[in-house]
């Protein structure tokens, strides 16, 4: 499990066994398992004698987020696995605990999840199996100003197209409806700047800003001279990754010149929780920083956002999820901000500011 605040514990024959703050004594007893990090974290209840909880701990930085991480093994329902992880929450000093979160462990009972924690407030996770429940809770929350904002949050961004049109990229993908898409292409491009390049460009841009709040951030792709990655890829790459949210950055290319502007595409008709109100939602913010930084909304698309199906990118996210076409390189005020290095710190300024608007609302 991986916390803003550290815990230590083990299992042993079927009981869990907790250490004081700041200590670590496991029972001299065959078989145990210690699995420690001293902090603030308390064990409580008893498991199964078949089942265990490995984990591990991390306390990079400050910050406001409790990520969990972690494996049961051997816990199973009718044959079936079965483990869910319940992260539950009250308010300081308050005698019941409200459920927050819940996530189901995969097949082979590992889980992974993570929620923004709030002043004023004391978090609880457990660890539901089959048979019993393993249960630990936090102490209240005393967030700094000091904290990092975005501290155990994941990013992906997925800078669109790359520099290679190669046959590979032309080849059809699944597009998440049960049709096919071309796996990817390089892009539109204007005067003096290819869309991929600009897109590359300006998602490092933004990770560098998004690393400085505290958060990890991953790109769909590691370079901008390669082919691919398809479509469905990038769609999965959020889940795949076990990241908070994604966002898709692409410039158009509208035949007509006197076109201009930015805009964001949400999923017309979500195919799960993430592409409903969550898009929605990261696109509202995200649009509304791209205002503030300057940036004109599209001259010809009502409220700035665009609702399509046809998207592989979107179709595939299990994470909420947006594209932002940032403006229209065959127009000549945009084109110019675009392959300005100061017009991109300004796209990366607004991204960074719009995601973490989004994540301190969620």
């Amino acid at each position: 499990m991986r916390f803003r605040h550290a815990f230590a514990l083990a299992l042993v024959a079927g009981s869990l066994w907790t250490s004081a703050p700041g200590t670590l004594a496991a029972p001299n007893l065959p078989g145990a398992a210690v699995v420690s990090d001293p902090g603030v974290m308390r064990a409580t209840g008893t498991v199964a004698a078949n089942v265990s909880l490995t984990s591990s701990s991390r306390n990079a930085a400050p910050g406001t987020t409790i990520r969990l991480t972690g494996r049961v093994r051997n816990a199973a329902k009718g044959g079936v696995a079965d483990a869910r992880v319940v992260i539950q929450k009250r308010r300081i000093g308050a005698a019941n605990w409200h459920t927050y979160r819940t996530v189901r462990a995969d097949s082979s009972g590992r889980y992974r999840t993570s929620t923004n924690q709030k002043r004023g407030l004391e978090y609880r996770a457990s660890v539901k199996t089959g048979k019993r429940t393993v249960r630990s809770s936090t102490r209240a929350v005393t967030a700094t100003s000091g904290d990092l904002p975005l501290a155990g949050v994941i990013v992906a961004l997925d800078p669109g197209h790359n520099g290679k049109n190669a046959a590979a990229q032309r080849a059809a993908a699944p597009d998440g409806r049960g049709s096919r898409k071309t796996c990817n292409t390089s892009g539109t491009g204007g005067a003096g700047i290819s869309e991929h390049r600009f897109n590359w460009l300006v998602a490092k841009r933004t990770r560098t800003i998004l690393r400085k709040g505290g958060a990890t951030v991953i790109l769909t792709r590691n370079s901008d001279t390669g082919n691919g990655p398809c479509v469905d890829v990038r769609g999965r790459f959020a889940g795949d990754h076990d990241a908070d949210l994604l966002v898709s950055i692409h410039a158009n290319g509208s035949v007509n010149t006197s076109v201009r502007g930015f805009f964001a595409i949400v999923t017309r008709t979500p195919l799960n929780k993430a592409q409903g109100k969550p898009s929605r939602a990261l696109a509202k913010q995200l649009i509304g920083s791209l205002e503030d930084q300057g940036f004109a909304k599209s001259s010809t698309i009502r409220s700035a956002t665009s609702y399509r199906n046809d998207l592989g990118t979107l179709n595939w996210s299990a994470k909420p999820v947006v594209m932002l076409e940032l403006g229209e390189m065959r127009n000549a005020r945009d084109v110019a901000v675009m392959r300005s290095a100061k017009g991109q710190r300004r796209y990366a300024r607004a991204i960074a500011a719009g995601i973490s608007a989004w994540v301190a609302a969620s």
